[in-house]
């Protein structure tokens, strides 16, 4: 006798050792087919069988041994006792608690729809702080991690939660959204532009005024020269 250790989906009360050994006897005998492998889980059924009876039996059914014996209690107890529910996702459990998406797909919201939004909420957040605190110079806080969070969050509450007013103009709504992030896009382009523009013309002053003196030491020395010039030649007249 050998011990066999198989994954099933549910517990069998039925599939003992002395059952499952009968089967096997009479699905021997008999050559009767077998159901489909209806596949492992987390449940274990334990048993200890004929070894070669088992051998003979996956051979004549091209299996694995575990396969073949789970094989033969699926066709000896009903497919509802051997199979058990798929356990869900948690993704799956959330979205029967949620009401359905009610916008269309193609009109869906994502995190980089209510991106430029977010970047709005922290510049409120700068202009609030600078009156409280009188900071004239205070900028926005860079947390991209976050505000991506946020925007999806966002976003999934616009595509689970529409009003009724967005349902009718969904289409509008969704070019204004476009725009506004086409906007910030744009201005964050233009502003790098802006400040590589600077620097270069703020650089070239730098250069152009380190250059001044040497170029005024040239000039006098140039003026200089045609007066050694003269003085050699008064020196060969006399």
């Amino acid at each position: 006798m050998k011990e066999y250790k198989l994954r099933v989906c549910s517990e069998v009360p039925e599939a003992t050792s002395e059952a499952v050994g009968a089967w096997l006897d009479d699905v021997l005998k008999t050559s009767a087919s077998l159901a489909a492998d209806p596949g492992g889980g987390e449940a274990f059924c334990n048993l200890s069988l004929d070894e070669q009876k088992v051998a003979e039996l996956a051979n004549r059914h091209g299996c694995k041994p575990n396969v073949a014996l789970r094989r033969l209690i699926a066709s000896k107890v009903s497919l509802a006792a051997v199979e058990s529910p798929k356990k869900k996702s948690a993704g799956a459990m959330m979205a029967e608690i949620l009401p359905g998406k009610v916008l269309p797909k193609k009109l869906e919201y994502n995190d980089a729809d209510l991106l430029p939004l977010v970047r709005g909420l922290d510049s409120g957040m700068v202009l609030l702080y600078r009156r409280i605190y009188g900071l004239s110079e205070l900028t926005a806080a860079r947390t991209p991690e976050a505000d991506r969070e946020l925007a999806s969050a966002m976003a999934e509450c616009v595509n689970r939660r529409s009003p009724e007013w967005l349902l009718a103009n969904a289409d509008l709504v969704k070019v204004s959204v476009s725009f506004v992030r086409w906007s910030f896009a744009q201005t964050d382009e233009l502003e790098k532009q802006v400040n590589a523009a600077k620097e270069k013309a703020r650089k070239q002053k730098a250069e152009g005024s380190a250059a001044a003196p040497g170029s005024s030491a040239g000039m006098n020395d140039e003026l200089n020269h045609p007066f050694t010039e003269g003085a050699g030649f008064g020196e060969q007249v006399r």
